[in-house]
Order: structure tokens, then C-alpha cells, then sequence
């Protein structure tokens, strides 16, 4: 995971070694649907935090600016990859094929890609999201479908 990720994010915080799943965030302040999917997504990772889910959020800022990266980045509760790591965040971009933003890319410990379009099922099960990605990845890890 930190050869795609890395290990610094902002504020000083990292990544817990017993995460099992992590969901990229990918979004920008000029796209405009960000702030209520912000605010949707804050929902969930609050209700995973207490229910304690192995289920980490990074953020990649798509932003052009330094200034509009800190307007979105100013009261997020998770990880965000700092601005000035442009290549690293490009990197994570082309691994994760993203297309358009706001985008969600579920990741597994290995950085492999557990399910590509996160977005849709945060729309459609709201706080149940985090329960159903953590059961769809714990049926693919043992083979059951």
C-alpha cells in the first residue's frame, strides 16, 4: 500500500497498519456536487469510526490550486494526500482509472482495486455503504460469491 499511497499526509497523521480496506476520495472545489457529497460521505465515515470498521478514507485532491485545495481540504475528519505531492497524487489517479470526480475507488491492503465505483453504492445505500463493501470484499477474499 505505501508504494501507491505513500506514508506522510497532512496534519501529520498515517495510515493504520491494521486497515484493511481503504477508499480513495477523489475530488475538486471545481466540481460542483462536492460539498453535499462531502457532507455524505463525512455521515458514513462517522457512523464506520463508531462501529469501528476497518474502512480508511484518503483524499486525492484533483484541484488546480493550492488555495481551493485547502478549501476543500480545511474540515476533512480523514487522510488527504498533501497538494505538493502532485506526482504521487497522479500516480494513485492512473492506478485508480478515475474518469470523473467526485469518485470512490475501494482499495484492499495490496492496493489492488476491490471495487472501482464506490460512488454509486454511497448514493444508493447511504450508511449502509461501508457494511456492504466490507462483506462484498470479505466474500471475494474467501471465494464465496
Amino acid at each position: 500500500m505505501d508504494i501507491l499511497i505513500g506514508k506522510d499526509f497532512n496534519n501529520n497523521k498515517s495510515l493504520n497498519p491494521n486497515t484493511d480496506l481503504v477508499l480513495l476520495y477523489f475530488s475538486a472545489h471545481w466540481c460542483p456536487p462536492w460539498e453535499k457529497f462531502n457532507k455524505k460521505l463525512c455521515e458514513i465515515y462517522e457512523d464506520n469510526k463508531k462501529l469501528r470498521n476497518n474502512i480508511e478514507i484518503i483524499f486525492i485532491s484533483l484541484d488546480h490550486n493550492k488555495e481551493d485545495f485547502e478549501i476543500m481540504t480545511e474540515n476533512m475528519p480523514w487522510l488527504v494526500i498533501p497538494y505538493e505531492k502532485e506526482q504521487r497524487r497522479k500516480r494513485i489517479v492512473y492506478h485508480s482509472k478515475v474518469t470523473q470526480v467526485p469518485s470512490l475507488v475501494l482499495l484492499d491492503k495490496n492496493a489492488q482495486v476491490v471495487i472501482r465505483n464506490c460512488r454509486r453504492d454511497l448514493m444508493k445505500l447511504g450508511r449502509n455503504s461501508m457494511k456492504y463493501w466490507t462483506e462484498f470484499y470479505m466474500k471475494k477474499t474467501i471465494g464465496f460469491s
